[in-house]
């Protein structure tokens, strides 16, 4: 029980410090999904933007 309350707390510090590292990645996908919702488009899925958003300004 111990490891698992662990093992989340791991994954939850990497996504803090994942979106600390990569705010300019994360601004474009929210500007991208508010683009997305003002134009009616929801045939990209959030995930897939964001991981395109990561391989293409997070190095």
């Amino acid at each position: 029980m111990n490891n698992i309350v662990s093992l989340k707390f791991f994954i939850f510090f990497m996504f803090v410090v994942f979106h600390f590292f990569c705010v300019r990645c994360f601004s474009l996908f929210l500007c991208s999904l508010f683009f997305r919702i003002n134009n009616h488009n929801f045939i990209i899925d959030q995930s897939t933007n964001f991981l395109f958003c990561f391989y293409k300004f997070c190095p």
